[in-house]
């Protein structure tokens, strides 16, 4: 660093102080938007360091406990990210949003969401911003459009007449893969450039963990959410068709790039807790398939068969749609109000079976007990196979494995 940076470094620092000084004089006086002001400025100091988490739950309990501080919170942040000329002060600003929007219950969640869109809340970085912070602010841009629910889970907030149909309803299945697929497209866009240089500053790596973090439930929503789709397909008409191919083909180029994502972060998050799933990769023939499908070939015959539910022979995706398991499972261990709360959460971990649609084997137990005398040879059919057993006054126990296929 040249002497220059330094310089600007130590007066831009002195400038923090004296504001954190003035805002802890107006916090003394009980002054619940000057304690806001002062959390805020606590936590997005020019320091290469994350945010700490008591400032965080401060923030939280203020807005909480008065009433319309919400939108006194939404100017502050964004008067601190237009006037924040330091790229850490803006990813910091940004940061402590996304956090917020975490921690916060339904009820903050959805007052920050209506700030936003009424202007009162602004995502706009420096025009001089470098990419990744432009980046985070457009993903931060369609995250307003997400909740937490009650079960931990994010999902996207629907309009009022999708409500009232369900949500899984086959257009709000629809609607919600498709919005799932815009949402980790965004995500993915948040990957630094430089990462082949040097592992990112360590605000940055706080931002990818959490961004990570979101893409692993989002991702699980989708691939559950296909499996409604897929199974559903036949049965689609006109639009409801075309909707879904759309969405398959889109999924097929998605899948690479996001297993490509994955292995970047990988090497460059810090994150010893991040339970990256298995990415399902879906190939142009499965797309395909549901073209057949549409044609009348057999591709599609093939698809009505294997894809209906409720078909006991349904087998996995692997048969009318070659879906491939690419990628690695690891562990989590997180905390905090639910599965997509806070910087350390708990979650279980994501589906492990090499298919999207593959079933469980069960193990059932057969209690009988039979008895046999001395010499006697007495027939057992022991999973349809004819075959006797010969013992002196034994009890067996006989262990049955039911393949459902």
């Amino acid at each position: 660093m040249d002497v220059k940076a330094k310089l600007r470094l130590a007066l831009a620092s002195l400038r923090d102080q004296a504001a954190i000084g003035k805002a802890v004089i107006s916090a003394g006086q009980n002054n619940v938007s000057a304690d806001i002001e002062l959390a805020i400025l606590r936590c997005t100091d020019r320091s290469d360091g994350p945010i700490d988490d008591c400032y965080v739950n401060e923030l939280l309990f203020l807005v909480a406990n008065a009433p319309g501080s919400a939108a006194s919170l939404a100017r502050k942040l964004s008067r601190r990210l237009d006037t924040g000329r330091d790229r850490v002060v803006a990813l910091k600003t940004l940061l402590l949003l996304h956090r917020l929007l975490r921690g916060g219950d339904r009820r903050f969640e959805l007052d920050i969401r209506d700030l936003y869109v009424s202007g009162e809340l602004r995502l706009e970085p420096p025009s001089c911003s470098p990419p990744f912070l432009r980046r985070y602010a457009e993903f931060l841009e369609e995250r307003m459009g997400w909740v937490i629910n009650p079960a931990g889970k994010l999902e996207p907030v629907r309009p009022a007449p999708q409500r009232s149909s369900g949500e899984r309803s086959p257009e709000g299945t629809l609607q919600r893969l498709s919005r799932c697929q815009t949402f980790l497209d965004r995500i993915m866009d948040c990957l630094p450039e430089e990462t082949s240089v040097s592992r990112p500053d360590r605000v940055t790596q706080s931002a990818l963990n959490i961004l990570l973090r979101e893409s692993f439930r989002v991702y699980a929503s989708f691939c559950e959410s296909f499996e409604a789709m897929a199974g559903s397909f036949p049965d689609f008409k006109n639009q409801r068709r075309d909707l879904a191919r759309g969405i398959a083909k889109r999924a097929a180029s998605q899948s690479l790039r996001l297993q490509s994502f994955y292995e970047a972060c990988r090497r460059i998050v810090a994150g010893k807790n991040l339970d990256y799933p298995r990415v399902l990769v879906i190939s142009m023939e499965d797309v395909s398939a549901m073209d057949g499908f549409l044609g009348g070939c057999p591709e599609g015959t093939a698809w009505r068969r294997l894809s209906r539910p409720g078909d006991s022979r349904r087998p996995s995706m692997a048969a009318p749609c070659h879906i491939k398991p690419v990628g690695t499972l690891g562990t989590v261990e997180e905390a905090g109000r639910g599965p997509d709360r806070g910087e350390e959460e708990t979650g279980a971990g994501l589906d492990a079976s090499p298919t999207l649609f593959s079933r469980r084997l069960e193990t059932k137990i057969s209690t009988e007990w039979v008895a046999f005398d001395d010499g006697e040879e007495v027939p057992v059919n022991l999973a349809g196979d004819d075959c006797s057993v010969e013992s002196g006054k034994d009890l067996l126990l006989s262990w049955v494995v039911f393949d459902d296929r």
